[in-house]
């Protein structure tokens, strides 16, 4: 039996409950971490973790361990994918998220990140995946999948969060990088967890925008809000 996974509270206040519009910004920016420092149990060039990132009107509206969101925020979603669920032990999860920004690191605080609950703000390396400038994560906090927000940085979106990282990558410079702890050793032959990076395929290849379906707004307006409460609804928009 898979141990319980803790989840951040997320909820989506939708489009008529907060008199938002679907006017405006509409697509969700996606990159795959599809590469890994356990390449005996995870082989490099198969997708581990989806990253989407939000900014705008599809930022806005979500419930984020007692925040919610605006337009000004710009919002990540970092959920392991199957492959690495299948293989889930006691206390899994994402522990670290590891990403990049074009603009000035050194002017961030924790108060700018909106995080789940036991996560702090930071920054480091990623195991052959290079140096980071920012780094969340919380040890033994372990989410799947992890939600956050940044918030009170003026004038910034989605695309200032796409730079590589920097020195320290003997396996190459990448966008995105996440730890994943908690597996079964006894599926995974000893591996408690490892790292995975990427940037959505090809180091320094820029993730593409995902359109919003149709759908989702007219299912916004229809229902106010939901909350995703079990490993089998996990949120996916796109």
């Amino acid at each position: 039996m898979l141990a319980h996974v803790r989840k951040p509270p997320v909820v989506f206040a939708l489009a008529l409950g907060l008199g938002l519009s679907p006017a405006g910004h509409a697509a969700i920016w996606k990159a795959t971490l599809n590469q890994s420092n356990a390449e005996s149990v995870f082989p490099d060039n198969a997708d581990y973790l989806t990253v989407f990132i939000r900014d705008g009107s599809d930022a806005a509206g979500l419930l984020l361990n007692g925040y919610t969101t605006t337009s000004d925020d710009v919002v990540f979603s970092v959920d392991a994918l199957s492959v690495l669920d299948s293989k889930a032990g006691t206390n899994y999860g994402i522990d670290t998220f590891a990403f990049n920004t074009t603009l000035n690191p050194g002017g961030f605080t924790a108060n700018n990140f909106k995080l789940p609950s036991g996560w702090s703000l930071g920054s480091g390396n990623a195991d052959g995946f290079g140096d980071f400038e920012l780094r969340t994560g919380g040890g033994q906090d372990r989410y799947d999948p992890v939600w956050f927000a940044i918030t009170g940085i003026n004038g910034d979106n989605a695309n200032h969060y796409f730079a590589l990282s920097g020195k320290n990558a003997g396996q190459g410079n990448y966008y995105f990088a996440a730890h994943v702890a908690g597996f079964n050793e006894a599926l995974t032959g000893g591996t408690g967890g490892a790292w995975f990076a990427g940037s959505n395929g090809q180091p320094g290849t820029a993730p593409e925008p995902v359109p919003v379906p149709a759908a989702f707004w007219l299912f916004g307006s229809a229902v106010t809000g939901f909350a995703f409460a079990s490993r089998h609804s996990k949120p996916r928009l796109v």
